[in-house]
């Protein structure tokens, strides 16, 4: 998705941060935008323009719109401000996302969990296929969820990356016993796994101060949130959530065993002064500490509208609707209940390219 966004799009990434490691997915495949000029938005708009597409934002799917011979001719939307709009066309892709996002889609018992990802991942089609109206196929999944978030009050960010960035200036993880429970350094999947298994209790990040302000600051930078969170959470940023003169009076602040912490972080240094490699670093136990908790969130929903092998939409009755095709995560994804955060990018960019290929060969046709 890079070289073609790139190479054939024309946009540019953040070069200055570079590739950003991906933990068993190919290497020099992910990179962040660069969003210092806008130049995203200008590229999209002049594209749409040339293209002569018409685009409604803040809208909402509401409805498939049929011809008497019960065809699909067409999409039914409702604005934010409430003005109803109708399209009309040979041919309708469905690419409405994940239902992450929506209460009513998810179970009754993931309703109190932290959710990270886009407000508009509301699932609007697959919401309708539960109408009467519109009785489509659906197959039945899960909901995805990683442990490794970090809230402030309502808003939620994955810490990933950013303790990735300071495993060389010193970080431990440890369960609500005090004890480190896996490498640090281990792939994204693994840790997220190896938190959940510590009986969904809490865990926690402890490293020094100083580690924390450049931690914080990469947590703003990778995160997926709006500017005035952004904002927000800067100003919220001189209040650590644990914090002490010492990584004793840390411990205590966070309710944590003292000496146990204590006695986990000082032979944690003493193995990182064994090896060889300069990987990890050290926390001291006599400066000034920071304790963030970590909790789990929803990111991803699996399953979907069912569709043929040309991506075609299924009715009720298990027949194909011939102009009718669902794209991305509403057509569930590769990876099933075991997909990475992240991954489902590829195959929204496949599908649809797959989609557009068969409009235009059955245009030309």
């Amino acid at each position: 998705t890079v070289d073609c966004q790139s190479k054939i799009l024309g946009i540019t990434f953040d070069k200055k941060t570079g590739y950003i490691p991906t933990d068993g997915l190919a290497l020099n495949s992910v990179m962040l935008y660069d969003e210092s000029s806008g130049e995203i938005d200008e590229l999209l708009q002049k594209e749409v323009k040339v293209s002569g597409a018409s685009v409604h934002t803040n809208a909402g799917i509401i409805g498939l719109r049929y011809d008497e011979e019960g065809k699909v001719i067409g999409v039914r939307a409702k604005k934010s401000n409430g003005d109803i709009i109708e399209t009309t066309s040979k041919y309708v892709v469905l690419a409405t996302g994940t239902a992450a996002g929506n209460l009513n889609m998810i179970p009754d018992r993931d309703h109190n969990s932290n959710y990270l990802g886009l407000t508009t991942n509301t699932g609007d089609a697959l919401a309708l296929a539960k109408d009467t109206e519109h009785p489509y196929q659906i197959e039945d999944g899960s909901v995805i969820y990683n442990y490794l978030g970090y809230s402030v009050r309502d808003i939620t960010l994955d810490t990933y990356l950013a303790t990735k960035s300071i495993l060389s200036k010193g970080v431990a993880l440890v369960n609500n016993m005090g004890e480190r429970f896996i490498d640090e350094t281990e792939p994204y999947n693994q840790i997220s796994d190896a938190i959940h298994n510590q009986n969904n209790a809490t865990s926690y990040l402890v490293m020094n101060e100083e580690v924390y302000q450049e931690w914080k600051k990469k947590l703003l930078s990778t995160a997926t949130i709006t500017k005035s969170e952004e904002k927000y959470l800067e100003s919220m940023y001189g209040i650590v959530p644990f914090s002490g003169e010492t990584l004793s009076e840390a411990a205590v602040s966070a309710d944590l065993d003292t000496q146990k912490l204590l006695q986990t972080i000082n032979y944690h240094n003493f193995e990182i002064d064994a090896s060889s490699t300069n990987i990890m670093g050290k926390i001291d136990p006599e400066k000034p500490t920071c304790i963030i908790p970590l909790n789990k969130y929803r990111y991803e929903t699996t399953g979907g509208l069912k569709v043929d092998n040309h991506l075609n939409l299924l009715d009720g009755n298990g027949l194909v609707k011939p102009n009718v095709f669902a794209v991305g995560s509403v057509a569930g994804n590769v990876f099933g209940e075991k997909m990475p955060g992240g991954a489902g990018l590829a195959w929204a960019f496949v599908s649809g390219k797959y989609v557009a290929d068969e409009i235009v060969n059955a245009l030309q046709e």
